[in-house]
């Protein structure tokens, strides 16, 4: 089956692996699989918001904001990136796996959550309701991309 995300992503567990890590295993090529198109969403919404946003705010602090959500992208690429050169032979997912991985959520929860802060509008209602629209679209977005590994999920709402 083709469509935007890019190929799937296919580990295989050894035989003599426990279900907990198979599971992982199928987890991790879920999140990976879908990793492109979700990686590539977020600057391009971020420019349309910066876009909007550009003269009811500082444009200092909008500039900022854009950067470090693409700051953000490009690292989940990179990790995407590395995972995905890695798969041929992976037959486990390590700590250091899991952990970088929650690590790059992270730092696209703070980009979108307490980012946004940084742009929020102080008088304008319908701006304030348009980034609240975005932000919760982002969440409803990565609850689909993101869902197969929980603690990812609950990292990137709750930073």
């Amino acid at each position: 089956m083709s469509d935007t995300s890019g190929p799937e992503i296919a580990v295989s567990a050894p035989e003599s692996a426990s279900i907990n890590e198979r599971i992982r295993l199928g987890q991790f090529a879920a999140l990976y699989s879908q990793g492109k198109i979700s990686n590539l969403a977020s600057p391009a919404i971020a420019a349309i918001v910066s876009f909007v946003m550009w003269d009811a705010v500082s444009s200092n602090r909008v500039v900022v904001w854009l950067a470090f959500v693409v700051f953000a992208s490009a690292v989940r690429g990179i990790i995407y990136y590395r995972f995905k050169q890695a798969t041929p032979g992976r037959t486990t997912i390590t700590q250091a796996t899991q952990w970088t991985f929650l690590a790059s959520t992270c730092l696209s929860g703070v980009a979108w959550g307490a980012g946004v802060a940084m742009i929020f509008p102080d008088t304008d209602f319908v701006l304030q309701a348009f980034l609240i629209v975005v932000v919760l679209g982002m969440g409803a977005g990565a609850t689909a991309s993101f869902g197969p590994y929980f603690p990812r999920l609950r990292l990137l709402w709750f930073p």
